[in-house]
């Protein structure tokens, strides 16, 4: 394959799978006829200087929300159920119309002090950097990370994730502030700076390739082929689909002293423009498709354990989710749960039904489990 693909073309070889999956994203553009113009307008939705791109590569991107629930922590438990999402980046990657399209600019955004009330929440891309007074939990579930938390006052954590705080100064994009709505309460709040874009799909060179090689994935597995080479191949290609959107731009290389027989720090000579003017993928997709999974995992707990407008809780006063770890759950086992999750996968056929058969499950919950609708465990 390398030598086909490369050797053969006089192309360089890539060292690592999102290497090779981003030859792939590079030829789509290529195809499109108008690969000049992407690079071009790429480069302008980057950040504009390597400060802001530092500083949203470390607060406002966030990776899986990991975590257990403290109530449960080392507690056996039985009648426990799990689920987890088919392809859950590959999924919001092509449902979702979250993506910037346009180059963040400065906005003032409008609050009533207390939330913000402006309709670009609504309509547009936003991130903000928000300041929180007196903010603290209103569930088991802590969410925010603590090294995610530029300023903090009297903060509490709960294994790293925060229960309560004085104030916290966070960067959130628009999915993030509607998950702190679910998950936390404060008395005020202030926006110290706001930017706004226009959403939109993500490029159709970066949806081809992945329909690709997802149809080749569940076709193989739909065969009884999950154990080829040829699955593990595709299947590798989609996830590094996602890896392609959040690697990181290289402002630093290191190289091996045989001397000292240690490794090095060395500056790369090239400057930020130089590096971000061969790029065809704005970083912001990466912190916006991690934004829409990790959302759509933190909904369905709060559905499950915040929520109990749509369904009678079954035991109010504990918690039903006892883990998540970024694209599954494990909860208590009860017809509840399992309605909700149900009612989740209706809506998730209803979305891939304008895409080949191979697609019908595409981000939808597979029970954990030897039988169709799952089994309980026990659970520690």
């Amino acid at each position: 394959y390398i030598f086909e693909n490369f050797c053969d073309l006089g192309l360089q070889i890539p060292l690592t799978a999102t290497g090779i999956v981003r030859s792939h994203i590079k030829q789509a553009a290529q195809e499109t006829g108008r690969y000049d113009d992407i690079v071009r307008a790429v480069q302008q939705l980057f950040p504009q200087s390597p400060e802001q791109y530092n500083y949203i590569m470390e607060y406002l991107f966030r990776g899986g929300y990991t975590h257990g629930c403290v109530w449960y922590i080392d507690v056996p438990e039985t009648d426990v159920i799990g689920a987890d999402y088919t392809s859950s980046y590959p999924a919001v990657m092509l449902h979702n119309e979250c993506y910037q399209r346009s180059p963040f600019k400065s906005a003032e955004l409008e609050t009533d002090g207390k939330f913000i009330t402006d309709e670009r929440l609504n309509t547009m891309c936003c991130w903000m950097i928000v300041q929180f007074h007196n903010i603290r939990r209103t569930t088991y579930h802590s969410i925010e990370s603590k090294h995610k938390i530029a300023d903090s006052r009297n903060a509490f954590y709960d294994n790293g994730r925060l229960t309560k705080a004085d104030f916290i100064e966070v960067a959130l994009t628009e999915m993030d502030y509607e998950v702190y709505t679910m998950f936390y309460e404060w008395d005020s709040l202030i926006i110290k700076d706001a930017q706004t874009a226009t959403k939109g799909k993500l490029p159709e060179y970066v949806l081809k390739p992945l329909r690709h090689f997802y149809e080749i994935k569940s076709r193989l597995k739909a065969a009884g082929q999950d154990g080829t080479i040829e699955y593990v191949n595709a299947k590798a290609i989609c996830n590094s689909m996602y890896g392609c959107c959040v690697t990181r731009l290289k402002f630093e290389e290191w190289k091996y002293d045989p001397d000292s027989k240690q490794w090095k720090p060395k500056q790369n000579k090239k400057t930020y423009d130089e590096l971000r003017k061969k790029q065809i993928l704005s970083p912001y997709w990466g912190i916006e498709i991690t934004a829409a999974a990790r959302y759509n995992i933190l909904k369905t707990i709060w559905e499950i354990d915040g929520n109990d407008t749509d369904f009678p809780a079954d035991q109010a006063d504990e918690p039903q989710v006892l883990y998540s770890d970024t694209d599954s759950l494990y909860a208590k086992d009860s017809p509840r749960t399992r309605e909700i999750i149900r009612k989740y996968n209706e809506e998730i056929y209803q979305l891939n039904a304008i895409y080949p058969p191979e697609f019908y499950d595409l981000g939808a919950f597979d029970w954990i489990g030897k039988t169709e609708d799952g089994e309980s465990v026990k659970y520690k």
